[in-house]
Formats: C-alpha cells, sequence, structure tokens
C-alpha cells in the first residue's frame, strides 16, 4: 500500500513540475516580448508542441529525482547539476530545431537567460510549495499536540 502511494505522489510531483514549466514558459515568452515592443506574437503548432515536449520531459527527469530522496548531500547536488545540464541541452536542442534562436552568441546568451529565468522560477515554485506543506503539517502536528494536552 505505501509504495503504491509513494507512485501516486511521485507521479503528482512529476505532473506539477510539467505544469509549472509550460505555464511559465507561455508567461514569460508572452510578456518579454510586450515588454521589449513587439506586439504581435505568433505560436505555431510545433512551438506548443515544443514547450510541452520540454514540460514532460522536466517532469519526468525531476521524478527520477524523486526516487533519489534517500541520497546522501553530494548525492543530491550531482543529481541537481546534471537535471540542470540535462534540461538547459534539451532547451538548447528543442529551441534550435524549432527556431527560437539562431546559432550567434547574443541569440544563444538571450535563449540561456530566459532558459535561466524559467528555471529558477519553477524552482522557487517548487521550494515554495514544498515549504508551505511542510508549515501545514506542523500546524498539524501542533493542533494534535495542543488537542491532547487539553484532554
Amino acid at each position: 500500500m505505501k509504495n503504491y502511494e509513494e507512485k501516486d505522489n511521485m507521479f503528482s510531483v512529476m505532473i506539477n513540475i510539467c505544469t509549472r514549466v509550460v505555464t511559465i514558459i507561455f508567461i514569460f515568452a508572452t510578456i518579454i516580448p510586450l515588454l521589449a515592443g513587439n506586439k504581435a506574437q505568433h505560436w505555431s503548432i510545433s512551438d506548443i508542441w515544443g514547450v510541452l515536449a520540454i514540460g514532460v520531459i522536466s517532469g519526468l527527469l525531476f521524478g527520477f529525482f524523486y526516487t533519489l530522496e534517500k541520497s546522501s548531500r553530494l548525492q543530491l547536488n550531482i543529481f541537481w547539476i546534471l537535471y540542470f545540464l540535462l534540461i538547459n541541452a534539451l532547451v538548447l536542442g528543442i529551441g534550435l530545431k524549432l527556431y527560437w534562436f539562431s546559432t550567434n552568441l547574443k541569440s544563444v546568451l538571450i535563449m540561456e537567460g530566459m532558459f535561466l529565468l524559467v528555471f529558477f522560477a519553477v524552482y522557487i515554485l517548487v521550494y515554495m510549495f514544498d515549504f508551505n506543506q511542510a508549515k501545514k503539517i506542523n500546524q498539524k502536528l501542533q493542533d494534535r499536540k495542543n488537542h491532547k494536552a487539553e484532554e
């Protein structure tokens, strides 16, 4: 039973990562051109599939990370570095194939900057979600402790 609950929770985490990645990509890809003065934003179906692929693969890789929960601190740090590099390579590969940027240095640096914005925005959202979950659990434990003390 516990193993099923862990797998169910892992799937939920993977869906959350995928959803956050896709949402933040669409938000940034819409807002940044507007701020730059480019009012005409056009998305092709291949662009949408590319963003979805990035989200799904990010979620799957994060799911693998979730299985390493009981690893040492060094192993987790190594995984985070590998996760970052793999996602970065994925974004650059898909972006290059879909012509989201050109091969000149300025274009690649802008794409890397957008990748960093999305990566850290998702990281902060996950951290905030985990922090709020931990706060709720601690509050429930405190309430139970107070309730038992009253009895």
